[in-house]
């Protein structure tokens, strides 16, 4: 609940260059996660029923290099913003952890 009011302010503050922006900057580090994802998931399923590319772990390799040189590109206005997100995000998934360990459900 309280992360959706932050976002609703940073919303509301912002300019929708800005909103776009940091829509734009928000997108790089969902890409970045998903690269760097990619070998550590080829570990652990290497016979898993999926597309392999070959040379899979060598394009997440570049794909983390071109998200880390866009990464620097970025104003420390709009990483403080992503950093306030991420971890107002994280608390989230903490308590949304914590909640579903107390009725002992799990999906």
């Amino acid at each position: 609940m309280i992360f959706a009011v932050v976002l609703l302010l940073f919303s509301i503050a912002g300019t929708f260059k800005w909103n776009a922006l940091l829509s734009s900057v928000a997108r790089l580090f969902v890409y970045g996660s998903v690269a760097a994802a990619l070998p550590a998931l080829r570990r652990k399923q290497p016979h898993a029923d999926a597309f392999r590319l070959p040379g899979g772990v060598f394009i997440a390799a570049l794909a983390l290099l071109f998200t880390g040189i866009l990464v620097t590109r970025m104003h420390w206005g709009e990483f403080i913003v992503i950093s306030i997100t991420a971890a107002l995000g994280f608390a989230n998934w903490l308590w949304a952890r914590k909640q579903l360990g107390r009725t002992g459900s799990r999906n």
